[in-house]
Order: structure tokens, then C-alpha cells, then sequence
């Protein structure tokens, strides 16, 4: 069981969560940092430098053993625990980017909730929400190898339930979305309050008092948008 120091997650923001502004949200008491969303293999990689080219933000490097061990040390430094979000073509590079990730005291989310035509045209982020073998595959290869597995996905897309009960995952972190809506659709959480696995909580965020509500349900919350504002993190783990 994932075990925090707080139930607040700092969620991954593709070419912003580095290493150091992890550590400065972590410094702020949140119970852990999310670098990433990273691609880890050929393929995904191309598609980041694909969607830089378009004007998104992505984390674009030459060697994956050196970028996880700077950014992960460095946001080792808040003492809030470390996850990494990754983004695969295939299993052997959510295998190779996930040993490393173990080795460096992190924790992998497999990112199955990046919609990005790029990244969804060779089948990594949503992808793997309609190709459940896959899905089920890398979770239980990391597991296997004593990995703990977080999987990130975009609620309403698939049934909740479903996809739990296929994957078996240590974790899930889901994204409470609901197409044409603005919130947190609590009705997600309502659907798999049964399932044995560590829930996190996550859409607009953005006050104690919604932070408080999702804690009803899941065993976290965690939030992205809103870090850019330290005073209001700092709030939402002083009030939660």
C-alpha cells in the first residue's frame, strides 16, 4: 500500500514537473510529487518533439537513465515521496524506465490518461484504455518484478469498474472528468468505492473544501493547475 505523509499528490504536467519544481511543491507539504508525464521510449519520444513542435510543453532528452536520476534525486530533496509519470510505445520501455525509477526510490504511473493525438497514434497515454491486454500486461510485468503500479486515467471514458477489475492495479489515480462538464464527478469514486486499491482524486482541485469532499472517497487528492499558486497549496494541505 502506498503509504504518504499527506494525502496530496502533485499531478504531472508534461514539461513543467521537473525534478527542482517538484521539490519546491513538495517543500510545501504535500505528501508526493509527480515529475513528468516523460517518454520513455523511441517512439514516444518522437512524439513529445511532434507536439513541442505544435507549441505544447514536453520534456525532451537524449539519455533516460540521467534525466530520472537528476530529476528524481533533486525532488528526493523535499522528503515528500516521488513519482514518476511515464508514457510508453511498448513494454520493454515502461520496463527499463520503470527499474530505474525503483532504483532511485520512485514510484511509476503508467500514463494511460494523455489524449494527445501524437502519443495515442502510437499507442501510448489513452490508448491503453481499449487495449486492456496491454494495459493488463505492463501492470502485471512491473508488478511481477515487485514494482508498486500506479495507472492514471481519464474517468468516463471506460468503465471505472471494468478497467479495475481487468488490471488489478496498486493504485489508481484518476482524473474525475465528465465531457462538457467543469469539476469533480464524484460519481466516479461513488462506482468503485468497494475496489482494494489506493485511490487518488483528480479534476480542479482547487480548495479545502473540494480537497476534504474527495478525501471522502479516495485516499488522496491531487492537483496541478493550482501549484502555480503556493499560498492556495500551502492552504489545502494546512486544511486537509
Amino acid at each position: 500500500m502506498l503509504t504518504l505523509r499527506h494525502p496530496s499528490v502533485l499531478a504531472a504536467m508534461a514539461g513543467r514537473n521537473n525534478g527542482e519544481y517538484c521539490r519546491r511543491i513538495g517543500d510545501l507539504g504535500v505528501g508526493m510529487a509527480t515529475v513528468g508525464g516523460i517518454s520513455v521510449d523511441e517512439k514516444t519520444m518522437e512524439a513529445s518533439k511532434k507536439m513541442v513542435e505544435r507549441g505544447r510543453q514536453e520534456f525532451i532528452f537524449e539519455n533516460l537513465y540521467d534525466f530520472l536520476e537528476d530529476n528524481i534525486t533533486t525532488a528526493h530533496g523535499s522528503q515528500a515521496a516521488v513519482c514518476v509519470n511515464v508514457r510508453s510505445a511498448t513494454l520493454q520501455g515502461y520496463v527499463k524506465a520503470a527499474e530505474i525509477i525503483a532504483d532511485l526510490k520512485a514510484v511509476v504511473e503508467i500514463n494511460a490518461h494523455c489524449r494527445q493525438k501524437e502519443m495515442v497514434d502510437v499507442g501510448a497515454g489513452q490508448s491503453l484504455l481499449y487495449d486492456m491486454e496491454r494495459l493488463k500486461t505492463v501492470v502485471k510485468t512491473l508488478k511481477d518484478a515487485g514494482m508498486y503500479a500506479i495507472i492514471k486515467f481519464r474517468g468516463n471514458v471506460k468503465s471505472e469498474r471494468e478497467i479495475l477489475q481487468e488490471v488489478q492495479p496498486d493504485a489508481v489515480h484518476i482524473d474525475s472528468y465528465r465531457e462538457g462538464e467543469k469539476g469533480f464527478d464524484f460519481s466516479v469514486f461513488k462506482n468503485i468505492r468497494d475496489f482494494d486499491c489506493f485511490k487518488i482524486g483528480n479534476n480542479s482541485i482547487n480548495t479545502p473544501e473540494v480537497a476534504a469532499k474527495v478525501l471522502g472517497l479516495c485516499d488522496a487528492f491531487s492537483f496541478s493547475q493550482i501549484a502555480w499558486n503556493e499560498e492556495a497549496v500551502r492552504a489545502l494541505v494546512e486544511s486537509t
